[in-house]
C-alpha cells in the first residue's frame, strides 16, 4: 500500500511542475511580443514625426480662426441689434426672435391659404359680374357671404365686404328698376319680389323694408304708367290713350294684390292719384270738341270705372261733374250755331221752304246756303 501511495504522489508532483512551466513560458511570451509592438510602434511614430507636427501647427492656427470668427460673430451681433431695435422696440433677443417667429407663422399660414384668398378678393369683380348678366340668386349669395365676412378686422376682408355690399344696392336698383319697362309679366313680379325681399332678409331688415319695398313697387310700376304718351292731335289718340292708361292701371293694381296681401290702403292712395291726373285730362284736354267725341269718352271712362270697381276702386262719380262741365262748355260754344240754325229756319219759313225744314242731312251750312241764296234774291 505504501508503495502504492508513494508512486501516485511521485506522478502528481510531475504534473503540477509541468503546468507551472507553461504559464511562465506563456508570460514571457507576451512580454516580448509588447516589447516587440512598442518597437514597431515607435519606428512608426519616428516615420511619421512630420505628419505629427503639421497637424499640431494646423490644430494651432484653427484655434486662431475659430476666435477670430467668434469675435466677428459679437461684432456683428451687436451690429445687428443695434439696427432692429427701432422696429421692435424690444428689450432681449428671446422676444425679438419670438416676435420673428410669429411673424415667420403669420406668413406661411398666409401662404397655406393663398387659394381662399384669391378667391376672396375676386368676390368684387364676380359679383360685378353677376349684376350685370342678371344673375340674382347668385349675387345674393354672393351677398350674404359678404356680410357673414362683414365682423372681420382684416382691413382687407372689410374692403371686399365693402364693394361688394356696394354692388348688391346697385342690384338692388337694378331690380326696381325691372319694373319700370314694360311686359312686366306676373311671374317676372314675382322673381323680382322674391330676391328684393331675400336681400332685405340679408340686411335683417326683412319686417321693416317691406313697406318700403311696397312704395318702391308703386312708384316704379308709376312710372311705367306714365310714360304713356300724352294724346295732342286727335280725338282717337285720347281713345287710345284711355285705353293703354286703364289697361296699365288695373295690371299694376292686380300685381299688387296678387304679391302685397295686407297694406290696401296704399293702393287706394295710389290709384286714387292716378284716378286724379286721369280726371284733370279729362278736363283739360282740347281734344274733346263735340258731343259726340264727349259719348265716346263717357263710355271709355265709364269702362276704366267698372274695370277698377271690381277692385273696390270705383271712380265713376269723379267723372259726373267733370264730363257735365265739358258738355256745358260745348253748350255754350255751340250758342252761336243754334241761333244761326234758327234764323235759317225762320227763314226757310218765310221763303216757304218747308223741304229744307224737313231735310234730315240739314247742316250748319245751311245758314250760308241760304244766305248766299238771299243775296241772289228769289
Amino acid at each position: 500500500n505504501m508503495n502504492d501511495r508513494g508512486e501516485g504522489g511521485g506522478g502528481g508532483v510531475l504534473m503540477l511542475l509541468d503546468t507551472n512551466s507553461n504559464g511562465v513560458d506563456e508570460r514571457q511570451n507576451a512580454k516580448m511580443a509588447l516589447e516587440k509592438a512598442e518597437e514597431e510602434l515607435q519606428v512608426i511614430c519616428a516615420s511619421h514625426a512630420g505628419t505629427f507636427v503639421e497637424v499640431e501647427h494646423r490644430s494651432e492656427d484653427l484655434k486662431l480662426n475659430l476666435k477670430q470668427l467668434k469675435d466677428k460673430l459679437a461684432g456683428l451681433e451687436v451690429v445687428w441689434e443695434n439696427s432692429v431695435q427701432p422696429t421692435f422696440h424690444e428689450t432681449t433677443t428671446k422676444e425679438r426672435w419670438k416676435d420673428l417667429c410669429e411673424e415667420h407663422r403669420t406668413r406661411r399660414r398666409t401662404l397655406l391659404q393663398h387659394a381662399p384668398l384669391l378667391e376672396l378678393l375676386e368676390l368684387p369683380s364676380l359679383m360685378d359680374a353677376c349684376v350685370r348678366g342678371q344673375l340674382y340668386q347668385d349675387a345674393l349669395h354672393l351677398a350674404q357671404l359678404a356680410m357673414n365676412l362683414k365682423g372681420d378686422d382684416n382691413p382687407i376682408v372689410q374692403r371686399v365686404v365693402q364693394d361688394v355690399l356696394s354692388l348688391a344696392n346697385t342690384l338692388q336698383k337694378n331690380l326696381l328698376h325691372r319694373f319700370t319697362q314694360p311686359n312686366v309679366s306676373m311671374p317676372l313680379c314675382l322673381e323680382i319680389i322674391t330676391a328684393l325681399r331675400r336681400w332685405n332678409g340679408i340686411q335683417n331688415t326683412h319686417e321693416s323694408m317691406e313697406w318700403k319695398l311696397q312704395v318702391d313697387f308703386l312708384e316704379a310700376r308709376d312710372l311705367w304708367v306714365t310714360s304713356i304718351p300724352l294724346p295732342i292731335d286727335t280725338y282717337y289718340s285720347l281713345l287710345d290713350y284711355i285705353d293703354a292708361y286703364r289697361t296699365r292701371c288695373f295690371e299694376v293694381a292686380t300685381q299688387y294684390l296678387a304679391i302685397f296681401s295686407t297694406r290696401k290702403n296704399l293702393l287706394r292712395m295710389w290709384v286714387m292719384r292716378r284716378v286724379q291726373s286721369y280726371v284733370q285730362l279729362l278736363a283739360t284736354t282740347p281734344l274733346i270738341s263735340d258731343i259726340s267725341v264727349l259719348a265716346n269718352v263717357w263710355e271709355a271712362s265709364t269702362f276704366f270705372a267698372s274695370c277698377m270697381a271690381s277692385l273696390k276702386c270705383n271712380f265713376a262719380p269723379l267723372l259726373i261733374p267733370v264730363l257735365d262741365r265739358r258738355l256745358m262748355d260745348l253748350l255754350e260754344q255751340t250758342k252761336w250755331s243754334t241761333q244761326g240754325l234758327q234764323d235759317t229756319l225762320q227763314l226757310a219759313r218765310d221763303h216757304n221752304m218747308p223741304n229744307l225744314i224737313c231735310n234730315p242731312l240739314f247742316t250748319n251750312s245751311t245758314k250760308t246756303n241760304t244766305s248766299i241764296n238771299m243775296e241772289e234774291g228769289p
